[in-house]
């Protein structure tokens, strides 16, 4: 009924695994373990090793990026041995005056300044403190003196701001220009510019005059420009004017008149001055009166004439 069951080659009856059959699996699975192992090893090593063949590019690149920033600095912090120089006037006959007189030897100033010191090459280090002193005392004509670092131009921007002038002053040697506060800017060199404007003339025995020099005190030189002022407005014109009693007394003479007029160059208002001159002449002019040698208004509230 039931077959018989084989007997082995060791006399064992049923069915037997075969154990040699089975080994190379597990070596099979034993090698495959290894290799991924070593795979991933080779791999980890590939991976150490390639930054350190990338490191000296990156270091190089970080070096490069450094020099170029420190130029860029460098470059923004130095300062052109060629500064610009401004002369500042609101009248251009009076700034191109200027410029032809004496704007070449102004920027060769400003530039020797510049050059005396190796720290002015260095906006962090620039000092022109003493430029103001040093233009004012060599050029008459510069009121002050500012400068402007720009923050992305090499060039530094000098401006001059320079002097109107006030008055004209003659001796028997020459023309001189004066300032508003009295101080002798030009000599001839400018008067024929100068004298097409309505500037006052000043004749003066004064034979000791120099550029630089103060020859009148700043309210002299306004009383004097309110005298002329007011004349004018009234339309007369004034010839020249004279100083003398000492530096106290304004003699103005007036074209087409026989007679010149005593100011008091010391007084309070040159203003209430004119105003008795002008009352004065209505009175005279009423009278038909003609002075042959002067008018004098100097005191308060009277009047002279002869």
């Amino acid at each position: 009924m039931f077959k018989n069951k084989t007997k082995d080659k060791n006399g064992n009856i049923g069915r037997t695994r075969d154990v040699e059959k089975e080994n190379p699996v597990f070596m099979y699975t034993y090698h495959n373990v290894r290799d991924n192992f070593d795979d991933k090893k080779e791999r980890k090593e590939k991976k150490e090793f390639i930054p350190k063949l990338i490191n000296p590019f990156k270091k190089l690149s970080a070096f490069i990026v450094l020099l170029i920033l420190i130029i860029a600095v460098i470059n923004l912090l130095y300062l052109s041995s060629t500064p610009k120089v401004f002369l500042l006037d609101s009248n251009s006959k009076i700034s191109n005056l200027y410029n032809n007189l004496y704007g070449q030897k102004i920027y060769s100033e400003v530039k020797n300044y510049f050059d005396s010191s190796l720290l002015n090459y260095n906006k962090l280090s620039i000092n022109l403190g003493g430029l103001n002193k040093d233009i004012t005392s060599k050029f008459p004509i510069v009121a002050s003196t500012s400068y402007n670092i720009p923050l992305f131009s090499n060039q530094v921007k000098v401006y001059l701001t320079t002097f109107n002038p006030a008055l004209i002053v003659s001796n028997n040697i020459q023309n001189y220009i004066l300032n508003q506060n009295g101080m002798v800017i030009l000599d001839n060199q400018g008067y024929n510019v100068i004298s097409s404007f309505n500037i006052p003339k000043i004749i003066t025995t004064n034979s000791n005059i120099r550029l630089g020099s103060s020859l009148l005190s700043q309210k002299e030189v306004t009383f004097i420009q309110s005298v002329n002022q007011q004349l004018t407005y009234k339309n007369y014109k004034i010839s020249y004017m004279k100083i003398s009693g000492g530096g106290e007394e304004l003699d103005v003479y007036i074209t087409g008149k026989s007679f010149y007029v005593k100011f008091n160059l010391s007084g309070s208002s040159a203003r209430l001055e004119a105003g008795r001159f002008l009352a004065a002449m209505n009175y005279l002019n009423n009278k038909k009166i003609n002075p042959s040698q002067y008018i004098d208004v100097r005191s308060e509230g009277r009047v002279f004439y002869k």
